[in-house]
C-alpha cells in the first residue's frame, strides 16, 4: 500500500500518503522527554525490543524454518552483529520484572506458555496499575496507581501536533498515587537502601559510566527540583522545541495550543491554518529522505532481504499450517486493548462475554448454531467461548475482537491461548541504513494473522470438564441444550 501512494505520486501531499498509528504513543516534545528520563542520554540505556525478549526467555517458539533456517539461527546472528539488543546479556535469564501501564500477560502471544516458563523462572514480578487486569492478578505485588484524571500529565499524539493536559479534577483514591510519585518514592528507597548497605559505585562496562545507586534519587528528579508531575511537565516542555515557553498551567487553563515550531526529527513545519503533512520537507524542499540512498527506497540489497525473497514488496503465501481457519483478532471494538472491557456499560453494547464470530456456512458444517458454546483449537491450546453467527464473516476465518481478559466468560483459556509468537527474519535486520533498531519503530514483532484454527461446537464430554461454578453461571436453557 505504502510502495503504491509512493509511485503515484501521493506522499508529501495535505490529504496524501499512508500513514501510520500507533496509539497515544508518540512522543512529540521528545527532547524534553529524553532529558527528563535519561539524564545520561538515551545512549546509555537498555532498550530492549518486547517480542525478542519474550521469545527467548520463554517457551514460546516458532517450529517453522525460514529458507531451510529456524528462526533462533538468525536471532543468534542479529544478536551477535549487535543488530538488535537481548537482555540480560550472556544467556543469563532475567530474575525481575517491573510491568507499568501494560497488561503484558493478557496481550501475550501464547499466554499460557509465557505463565509456564518465563513467569515460573521470575523471583518478583510487580505490576503498576490502576485496575485488577489479568497481569496484577498474576503478579507478586500490585502497586495502586491514579487513573486519568487522578493526576497531571501531559497527552500527544500521532494524529494530530497539538499538545493537551490531563487535568487532575480528584485525589487518587484510598492508597494509589501518581505515576511520578511511585518512581520517586521506589528511587528514594532504592537509595537509602543503597547507603545503609554501603554500596560503591560501579562502572558500567558496556556503557563506560559510574553507577551511583546512592544518588539514584538525587539523579533521577535533577537535584530534587522536580518534586511533582507538574514540575516534570514544565521539565519537558521547556527543553523542547515543540512547547518552548509553555507551561502546565497555561495548558490548564486554556484551549490546547499547537506545537510552535518542528525540531530536526519531524519532516514538515508548523504552518498557520495548515494540518501537519509528513515528508514536505523531502517533498517541496528536497531534503535527502531519512533512507539507506537518500531517496523513497523500497528495494533493499541486504543479504537478508536478498535470499528471503523480499528485496521489493511482494505477496507473500502464509506459512502451512494443517488447521482450516485463520484466527482473526482485530483491535477491540468495546475497549482500548484490554482497559474497558470490564466496563459495564461497554459490556451491554454487546452479548457480555467473549464471543467468536463464524461465516454461516462455516458454522453449519460444525452443526453450529448461534450463541452455542465452541471450542477452538489448533497445536498450541484451545479456548471455549460463544458462537455469534455473522454473514459478513470470510469463510476461511473466524474472529474475535482482542483484548478479552481471561475472567470475564471464558469457560477455557483466552484469547491469546491459540498464539505464538512468529519473528520475521528481516525485521531482526539493524544497523543498515535506516533500518536500525529503534524501541516502538524497528525491530521484531508478533505476527497476527498467520495462526490457523478448528472450531466445534462444545461436546457432552468436554463439558463435564467445565467447573460447577462456571456452569451455574449459564442460563438454564443453555445448560439444558449442552
Amino acid at each position: 500500500m505504502i510502495l503504491i501512494v509512493a509511485l503515484t505520486g501521493n506522499v508529501g501531499k495535505n490529504g496524501g500518503g499512508f500513514n501510520h498509528y500507533v496509539g497515544q504513543e508518540r512522543v512529540w516534545p521528545v527532547k524534553g522527554f529524553g532529558k527528563l528520563a535519561f539524564p545520561r542520554t538515551g545512549k546509555k540505556q537498555r532498550f530492549q525490543n518486547t517480542t525478542l525478549w519474550t521469545y527467548i526467555h520463554s517457551t514460546n517458539h516458532d517450529p517453522h524454518l525460514y529458507n531451510g533456517q529456524s528462526i533462533e539461527s538468525y536471532i543468534k546472528e542479529s544478536v551477535e552483529k549487535g543488530w538488535m539488543p537481548l537482555y540480560p546479556t550472556g544467556g543469563r535469564k532475567p530474575r525481575s520484572m517491573i510491568i507499568w501501564r501494560a497488561n503484558y500477560l493478557n496481550q501475550a502471544k501464547g499466554n499460557e506458555m509465557v505463565t509456564d516458563s518465563l513467569w515460573k523462572d521470575l523471583d518478583l514480578i510487580v505490576d503498576i496499575n490502576y485496575r485488577m487486569d489479568t497481569t496484577a492478578l498474576y503478579s507478586d505485588i500490585v502497586l495502586p496507581a491514579a487513573s486519568y484524571y487522578e493526576k497531571t500529565d501531559l497527552n500527544t499524539t500521532d494524529c494530530h501536533s497539538f499538545i493537551h493536559p490531563f487535568g487532575k479534577v480528584l485525589d487518587p483514591l484510598f492508597e494509589s498515587k501518581t505515576d511520578w510519585e511511585i518512581f520517586r518514592l521506589l528511587t528514594q528507597r532504592i537509595a537509602a537502601i543503597a547507603k545503609e548497605r554501603g554500596l560503591k559505585p560501579y562502572h558500567d562496562p558496556q556503557f563506560d559510566w559510574d553507577r551511583d545507586l546512592t544518588t539514584a534519587y538525587q539523579e533521577w528528579s535533577d537535584g530534587g527540583k522536580l518534586e511533582d508531575d507538574e514540575a516534570a511537565c514544565d521539565f519537558i516542555m521547556s527543553e523542547s522545541v515543540e512547547t518552548k515557553g509553555m507551561t502546565y498551567q497555561q495548558l490548564a487553563d486554556g484551549p490546547p495550543q499547537r506545537f510552535v515550531e518542528t525540531s530536526e526529527h519531524w519532516n514538515s513545519d508548523i504552518e498557520e491554518g495548515v494540518a501537519y503533512t509528513p515528508f514536505k520537507h523531502q517533498v517541496e524542499a528536497k531534503k535527502p529522505w531519512p533512507t539507506l540512498t537518500g531517496r523513497q527506497q523500497f528495494y533493499l540489497d541486504h543479504p537478508w532481504f536478498l535470499k528471503l525473497g523480499e528485496a521489493l514488496p511482494g505477496y507473500k503465501s502464509p506459512v502451512s499450517e494443517r488447521y482450516p481457519l485463520f484466527w482473526n483478532t482485530p483491535h477491540g471494538r468495546w475497549s482500548i486493548h484490554s482497559t474497558w472491557r470490564d466496563n459495564r456499560s461497554l459490556l451491554r453494547l454487546q452479548r457480555g462475554g467473549p464471543i467468536v464470530r463464524l461465516n454461516p456456512q462455516v458454522a453449519a458444517a460444525r452443526s453450529i448454531e448461534d450463541n452455542d458454546w465452541v471450542r477452538i483449537y489448533n497445536d498450541v491450546g484451545s479456548l471455549v467461548c460463544r458462537a455469534v453467527i455473522q454473514p459478513n464473516q470470510s469463510q476461511t476465518q473466524i474472529t474475535m475482537y482482542h483484548g478479552w481478559e481471561k475472567y470475564l466468560g471464558f469457560l477455557k483459556g483466552g484469547w491469546q491461548s491459540l498464539t505464538y509468537i512468529k519473528i520475521k527474519p528481516t525485521q531482526l535486520v539493524g544497523k543498515y541504513g535506516h533500518l536500525r533498531f529503534q524501541p516502538n519503530y524497528w525491530g521484531p514483532t508478533g505476527n497476527n494473522r498467520d495462526i490457523q484454527v478448528e472450531v466445534q461446537r462444545l461436546g457432552p464430554g468436554e463439558w463435564a470438564t467445565v467447573p460447577g461454578a462456571l456452569l451455574q453461571k449459564l442460563p438454564a436453557a443453555g445448560r439444558a441444550r449442552i
